[in-house]
């Protein structure tokens, strides 16, 4: 927190706005999948993360400016899954084999699921925020991918290999899976005790 403090005061410096900052996060992120995509995994890797680190900081700037808004979580939220379809879509591209855009299928299906599975809890209950037990979220999501495909790329660029990026694709969308399942579980509990209240 304290280091995304600091930066946020960069941004505040330049005059980006919060949502300014998402979607410039969001920008930078598919620019590097397009070098994913292309075949550039050890950059495309690098510039895509900077912009998914750039879009965890629009909350410390959100905060840090006095702009915190209902619908600038909105937005943030929507605006995560635009860039989770990128990452997924640019290493599927990258393989072009029927097997991989399966996996990449899944990995995203669990991805929005995962979102969803929480976000719509709140339609009909109103749960706390905080206690959700969540195997792989977001964040960890993202550094899983994108330092995944950069090592790989770094392997290819060395070695010729292996080619492992495939199964921690596989690893990451099961793991997702289990997220939605532990979240519906959750959920269960809140819409059940709503019911009863």
């Amino acid at each position: 927190n304290r280091v995304s403090q600091r930066v946020a005061w960069v941004f505040e410096k330049l005059g980006l706005t919060p949502n300014a900052l998402s979607f410039i996060g969001l920008v930078i992120t598919a620019a590097g999948c397009y070098r994913i995509a292309t075949g550039h995994l050890i950059d495309g890797a690098a510039i895509a993360g900077f912009g998914a680190i750039l879009d965890t900081l629009d909350g410390a700037l959100a905060r840090r400016t006095g702009q915190v808004t209902t619908f600038g979580g909105y937005l943030d939220s929507l605006l995560d899954r635009y860039g989770d379809a990128v990452i997924y879509f640019a290493i599927g591209w990258y393989y072009q084999t029927p097997w991989m855009w399966a996996i990449v299928f899944f990995g995203f299906l669990g991805a929005v699921a995962t979102s969803y599975a929480k976000a719509r809890t709140y339609q009909d209950a109103d749960p706390p925020s905080d206690g959700w037990p969540d195997l792989l979220e977001r964040p960890e999501r993202v550094l899983l991918l994108l330092f995944g495909t950069g090592i790989q790329g770094i392997l290819f660029a060395t070695v010729g290999g292996p080619a492992y990026l495939p199964w921690l694709v596989g690893a990451v969308a099961v793991l997702g899976h289990v997220t939605v399942w532990q979240r519906a579980r959750r959920a269960k509990g809140f819409l059940e005790g709503s019911q009863r209240g």
